[in-house]
């Protein structure tokens, strides 16, 4: 009886883990291909606050922003006030746009860049905003 205990807790220590070992890398590895990856955009903005929950945008093209101090960059690429329309009107109008305005530029840069999309034939313009909580009191 004595040898049959002890060839069962041999059995036990011999345990093979290789194919454990190789089934977390795969799994690891697939999470790192499969993983979405945020973009960096180049300038800082501040965007404004809604009680609206975010969506995910990440996908969607072309992107405009607009920083506090009136700087517009398209897809990362900086215009001036002037190359605008001409920048707007180059895009594909099939695709969504997303207009990130920094919460200090007035709604009257937001209304002309708006305007402008419109005017390219963009029929899906949206304007990114951050959550906020939502707030109870009167």
């Amino acid at each position: 009886m004595r040898s049959l205990t002890q060839h069962s807790s041999d059995a036990v220590r011999d345990v093979d883990l290789t194919s454990m070992i190789n089934v977390v890398f795969l799994l690891l590895s697939f999470f790192l291909v499969a993983g979405v990856f945020r973009t960096v955009d180049s300038i800082a903005v501040s965007l404004p606050a809604t009680q609206i929950t975010p969506t995910e945008l990440e996908n969607i093209s072309p992107q405009v922003s607009m920083d506090a101090e009136g700087n517009v960059l398209i897809n990362g690429d900086t215009y001036t006030a002037e190359q605008l329309p001409d920048a707007i009107r180059n895009l594909e109008p099939s695709a969504s746009l997303i207009v990130r305005a920094d919460s200090t530029v007035s709604a009257v840069d937001v209304i002309e860049l708006l305007s402008l999309a419109k005017a390219a034939g963009f029929k899906d313009v949206g304007l990114q905003t951050v959550g906020k909580p939502l707030s109870l009191k009167p």
